[in-house]
């Protein structure tokens, strides 16, 4: 079955071409679905009955049935999302001191790169979701609740291996008849290989793109990330061609690890694979995994990462918890059935 979730204002206006119908009846049932959230075809009120009655068994709104609506005690809100298929994800809504409010999407139900300190790499590899899962999550978010101003496909998966649907998405969301959000305020996240955003660089799609790093060292970053055989350097010389050719904003994050990634030789060598470059890099301190040994580094360690870096002249942001006490902040994502609200 289609779902509008997944259609542009073009797309749905092409659907109901296809199916004998005025074009402009498309336009009629993205702001039904975007603006006024129904939740069956029945509700298009713009519709005759006749129409709603022969598109009911063909198209529907939403791909997911919600299982469990989790809010954390900083405002994070999480949703177990079950996919037509019983596959679950989850996705994130964050909120912000300031006027952000955030989803964070899913792009498949687990994750084939293990990176190590991941709740969706312990799951292993899962399908790519389609466009209407991934633009369904912030559809989903904005009708329970409220505006959603950015969105980052940092969620379960790896993006750059569902490039098509996940561009497609992009569209679906920045297109100002569905979710209306600037592709400034859009952006992929990767773990960082060559062909993946050399894909991206071919849909000609200038959408901006933050590499989960890690780790400059290659030693520490094959042990982090193990089933990603391009060195660092060679990730950022890729990272950089793409904002070459897009024009936006490129970033890099890491998950620093105490005792793994977090003393000042990752710190100095990661310096000098980005000094002189236009880039920022996000610290993300550690979030404790189920299963998982690892601990965060203390504040003043982070402190000193980020000061080494800051001296070589290079942006630094360290990233603000949120949702730790739903898991459901960087790493912490798994699809697990948990108590709700």
């Amino acid at each position: 079955m289609e779902y509008l979730t997944g259609m542009t204002e073009a797309a749905a206006k092409e659907f109901m071409a296809d199916m004998g119908e005025k074009p402009y009846r498309g336009g009629q049932a993205v702001a039904a679905v975007w603006k006024n959230f129904v939740q069956s075809i029945e509700d298009i009120t713009t519709f005759p009955v006749a129409l709603r009655t022969s598109l009911k068994d063909k198209v529907g709104i939403s791909p997911f049935t919600v299982s469990t609506e989790r809010h954390s005690k900083d405002g994070t809100v999480k949703l177990l999302l079950s996919c037509p298929d019983k596959a679950r994800i989850e996705t994130v809504y964050i909120p912000a001191k300031d006027e952000r409010r955030t989803v964070c999407v899913s792009s498949q139900t687990g994750c084939p790169f293990r990176c190590l300190f991941c709740a969706t790499g312990k799951i292993g590899k899962g399908r790519n979701l389609t466009t209407a899962e991934m633009a369904g999550q912030v559809w989903e978010m904005r009708r329970r609740i409220g505006p959603v101003t950015n969105v980052v496909f940092m969620g379960m998966g790896e993006p750059l291996l569902n490039v098509d649907n996940v561009v497609e998405a992009f569209r679906v969301l920045n297109d100002p008849a569905c979710a209306g959000i600037g592709r400034r305020r859009i952006t992929i996240s990767t773990i960082g290989f060559p062909t993946g955003l050399e894909k991206l660089k071919q849909t000609g799609e200038a959408v901006r793109i933050a590499v989960s790093m890690h780790s400059a060292i290659a030693e520490t970053r094959k042990v982090l990330v193990p089933e990603v055989k391009a060195s660092p350097a060679e990730i950022v010389e890729a990272a950089f061609d793409y904002a070459a050719q897009s024009k936006q904003r490129l970033s890099f994050e890491c998950v620093l690890i105490a005792g793994l990634n977090d003393d000042a030789r990752h710190a100095k060598a990661l310096a000098k694979l980005l000094r002189g470059r236009e880039t920022r890099v996000n610290l993300i301190p550690y979030n404790p995994v189920e299963g998982l040994d690892y601990e965060r580094p203390e504040r003043e360690q982070v402190e000193r990462f980020r000061r080494e870096l800051e001296a070589n002249g290079v942006a630094v942001t360290v990233r603000v918890e949120f949702g730790t006490d739903i898991e459901a902040a960087c790493g912490q994502l798994r699809a697990k059935e948990m108590p709700g609200r």
